[in-house]
């Protein structure tokens, strides 16, 4: 299985729904096209670069561990140092 980089959905919408903001204001506040933020929090895509971005732009006070996380897969790799 490839490494790969996954939403925290769930989070996500509890910010959502905590600072009123809907899909489409999601979308412009991350300049990113509304159906990439369905696609990735229904889980038919992974986020991408832009995605990433758009999202720590919009979401200026999180980082990226609040909103993201690696794979099992990744997780699991062994560190070099």
């Amino acid at each position: 299985m490839k490494p790969r980089i996954s939403l925290k959905i769930e989070y996500l919408k509890q910010l959502q729904e905590e600072r009123g903001i809907s899909d489409a204001a999601l979308a412009s506040m991350a300049s990113l096209n509304p159906s990439q933020i369905w696609r990735v929090k229904e889980g038919r895509c992974n986020p991408g670069p832009d995605f990433i971005a758009g999202l720590l732009n919009a979401f200026p006070d999180k980082n990226f561990d609040d909103l993201f996380f690696f794979s099992q897969a990744f997780a699991s790799m062994p560190r070099t140092r």
